[in-house]
């Protein structure tokens, strides 16, 4: 892996864009200077930048040119607006993955109501509503509440109380 330094020496980074550009320093092509790197990588649908025959993510270059070092291997770089795409600074964080697969789209929603903030559920008896969460691999479920504001408040105070991510975009 390219130290900090190297990455550096090769690339400059936007932070308002998300963008990197090849410094012509380096580059074997003068046609390069100034030219946004990376590609669009099809089957992740995330930017990657090509250096010396490695892929990398370019995100985890932001990072790496931001910070000065490669981003935690125990860490996802997470993109807090959801968009993999969008690589601006003010979008980036290091968070553990469990943190960010809460922060990812619902795959195969099973209840009726896609309508339901994320996290909440009607009551087993369909008088009130449920928040769910999971805490390291065990699923959690509150009492009942009658409304769903409230079932999203508590569950918004208890992710908070465990020092879990609260990002929902769907009002969860």
């Amino acid at each position: 892996m390219l130290s900090p330094e190297e990455v550096r020496t090769l690339l400059t980074y936007d932070p308002s864009t998300g963008t990197c550009q090849w410094k012509t320093a380096l580059c074997k092509r003068r046609d390069f200077d100034g030219v946004k790197a990376g590609y669009l990588d099809g089957s992740t649908g995330r930017w990657r930048i090509q250096i010396n025959g490695k892929g990398y993510l370019r995100s985890n270059v932001a990072w790496c040119i931001m910070t000065g070092s490669w981003p935690d291997p125990k860490l996802d770089v997470d993109h807090i607006n959801r968009n993999q795409l969008d690589d601006r600074w003010c979008n980036l964080r290091q968070i553990s993955r469990s943190n960010n697969a809460r922060n990812s789209q619902s795959r195969g929603r099973k209840t009726v109501n896609h309508d339901l903030p994320y996290g909440i559920k009607p009551s087993r008896n369909k008088t009130g509503w449920i928040a769910r969460f999971t805490v390291n691999g065990k699923r959690e479920e509150s009492p009942t509440f009658y409304t769903i504001e409230e079932a999203v408040a508590f569950r918004k105070r208890r992710l908070e109380l465990l020092g879990l991510d609260v990002y929902y975009p769907q009002g969860g």
